[in-house]
């Protein structure tokens, strides 16, 4: 499972979601992503959750810090998408 913009494969339980998508192609990429590149998600199609875990610079009782957080994000299918017509 790889990301089709960046070609970084997706790793851990974000790799196991994916492959449990049993697509035929193993890429994906965000909804952004897709709009990036010229193609659009298909009316209807529904994503797949995914998260990551970020550092964050959080202040807490005045000490500037790195904190771990989760981010969400939703992925697509490259065969949920489709040309953008020019």
């Amino acid at each position: 499972m790889i990301n089709y913009v960046t070609k970084v494969p997706y790793t851990g339980k974000n790799a196991q979601t994916l492959a449990s998508a049993l697509y035929d192609s193993p890429y994906f990429l965000t909804y952004l992503q897709a709009k990036g590149i010229g193609r659009q998600v298909r009316k209807g199609s529904t994503g797949i959750p995914l998260q990551r875990i970020v550092l964050v610079d959080e202040v807490i009782r005045g000490v500037k810090r790195k904190v771990r957080k989760t981010k969400y994000f939703t992925v697509f299918n490259i065969e949920q998408t489709e040309e953008v017509a020019a």
